[in-house]
């Protein structure tokens, strides 16, 4: 455009001097029309393109030799409009040149300013890998407590310097979320409720299974999967608008055991500068984990090693004057005549000292060495042996038993009575949880492999508090007032001789549900419709 205006200027201005009279004759004469051509050639050569400088130096050429023809007795035009195109042609290539320089001279400035914003943005990501390091280091005592502080200050580190604000850490165990850790840094619950994702458990599933981090999607909590080549597929394939949050799996030895959600970082941050960071932050967890689940071994095994010198020394110092006390107090009973006061007395002293031989048993539990009796079994049956035993207290309390068995189930190699001394410890602790009517809900089943038989206990009692979950099997840890906090920990030990485990499902919110699962060791069926 600003070229066709220049052309139209020299017409204009070459047949106004062509065509001028009276006093304005004299500037035919003159070299105002050169000095304009000189002007207008700077002029396109400033802010035409190359195209247009040509034209308008041909232009220009061809109307100086034109006014030449018109006018063959002026010499010193016939001298300028000779050497007008050499003169005009070098000031088109010097601008040209000085263009192409400022040119190289910008994209180079531009060079310098990229790699020192991507500098900064690496140095930015070191800073806050750096930081999130030195905090892990510092709390050299892992726990669960401690990882639900850790990670709270790497989300506090992550929201300061990248934006991001939201944490949940979940551990998987045989497919099963066993344990949720989650922290935000500056969302209200409003916040915090729309940023959750309907389909969480199934995109954790996706992660662990596949062994691969993916993006969380706006649209329809949708995700798109992020295999080791991202690097070179994300930049062109993934718009970061589209990401509402990142799911990466934690790994020990390569073994998916967790994920690890988080909302993407500030839109400063690419994608690949995203992951590349979160990445690292899910290996910084994934050693703690790993550390913490280590030392959690450790501090069991040597627990278990002192409470069984506890239990044999209580059984020696304490269950022979709890003999003593009981004898006393039968004899007392049957020689005396007693008011209905002192009556009263005895009964709670038999009471009790039954209560703590008991507590006793279960302690020695603990200190010998365990002798198996493993045969095969249907659990179904050894469920209504235990209901049996439970029988009083269901009908006290008008507590609704509800059975939800698998038909067909396998049989399952097992020690009975330890195995139907677990479901009577979790019978009784949801009975005592639910003051007044209730349900108490078995759900046997197996797996889709059929490799695992899977009983959950569930209660609608008062629940469990999220704070205790991480302590419930921990030996003498309860809630009760008159609890030994035996009850939990005997029953985590006897799974665990099954090589099976047991756990609280964290996902329920109304009640408690405890979920034991025991291997099938042979394929058989227990027949049971």
């Amino acid at each position: 455009m600003s070229s066709v205006l220049l052309v139209g200027l020299i017409l204009l201005i070459n047949l106004f001097l062509y065509g001028a009279e009276g006093p304005l004759v004299g500037f035919r004469n003159a070299y105002i029309a050169t000095h304009l051509y000189y002007g207008v050639m700077i002029l396109a050569g400033r802010f035409s393109t190359r195209v247009g400088q040509y034209s308008v130096f041909a232009l220009t050429t061809i109307a100086n030799l034109v006014y030449v023809v018109l006018n063959p007795n002026q010499f010193e035009f016939v001298i300028v409009a000779l050497v007008y195109p050499f003169v005009a042609l070098s000031i088109v290539r010097t601008i040209w040149r000085l263009k192409i320089e400022k040119q190289k001279t910008n994209d180079q400035l531009a060079n310098i300013d990229s790699v020192n914003t991507n500098l900064a943005k690496q140095i930015h990501s070191l800073s806050t890998l750096f930081d999130i390091s030195q905090t892990t280091s510092m709390q050299s005592k892992p726990s669960t407590g401690n990882l639900k502080i850790l990670l709270g200050e790497i989300t506090q580190i992550l929201a300061d310097k990248v934006g991001i604000h939201r944490l949940t850490l979940r551990i998987w165990t045989d497919n099963q979320l066993s344990e949720q850790v989650l922290t935000t840094v500056g969302l209200t619950t409003s916040e915090i409720r729309r940023g959750e994702v309907n389909n969480i458990e199934q995109i954790c599933q996706h992660v662990l299974n596949n062994n691969e981090p993916v993006a969380i999607l706006h649209k329809a909590g949708g995700i798109y999967p992020l295999p080791d080549s991202w690097q070179s597929e994300v930049a062109a394939a993934l718009n970061k608008d589209q990401v509402a949050a990142w799911c990466l799996p934690i790994r020990i030895n390569q073994n998916p055991i967790g994920t690890l959600t988080l909302d993407k970082a500030a839109e400063q941050f690419s994608v690949e500068e995203d992951l590349r960071i979160l990445t690292i932050v899910s290996s910084i967890v994934a050693q703690r984990v790993e550390i913490q689940q280590m030392f959690n071994s450790v501090v069991e095994a040597e627990r278990m090693a002192a409470l069984g010198k506890m239990a044999t020394t209580i059984a020696h110092e304490v269950r022979n004057p709890l003999g003593g006390i009981r004898g006393a107090a039968q004899l007392l009973e049957l020689e005396l005549t007693h008011s209905s006061e002192t009556q009263s007395y005895l009964n709670i002293i038999l009471k009790e000292v039954d209560r703590l031989n008991r507590v006793i048993g279960e302690l020695l539990v603990f200190g010998r060495p365990y002798e198996s009796n493993f045969q095969q079994v249907d659990l179904r049956q050894t469920i209504i042996k235990t209901l049996e035993l439970c029988k009083t207290d269901l009908e006290k309390y008008s507590i609704e038993v509800v059975e939800l068995f698998q038909p067909n189930l396998p049989l399952v190699e097992l020690d009975q009575d330890r195995i139907q001394q677990v479901i009577l410890n979790l019978c009784r602790n949801a009975i005592e949880s639910m003051s007044g009517e209730g349900k108490l809900i078995f759900h046997l089943n197996s797996a889709d492999s059929r490799e695992q038989i899977e009983l959950c206990i569930e209660d609608t009692g008062k629940g469990i508090d999220e704070d205790i979950i991480p302590y419930l099997f921990d030996p003498f840890f309860t809630t009760k007032p008159k609890g030994t906090g035996i009850g939990l920990a005997l029953s985590h030990q006897i799974m665990t001789e099954h090589s099976g485990k047991i756990r609280v499902d964290v996902t329920k919110t109304n009640g408690a549900a405890f979920i034991m699962t025991l291997p099938i060791k042979q394929n058989q069926t227990s027949g049971v419709q």
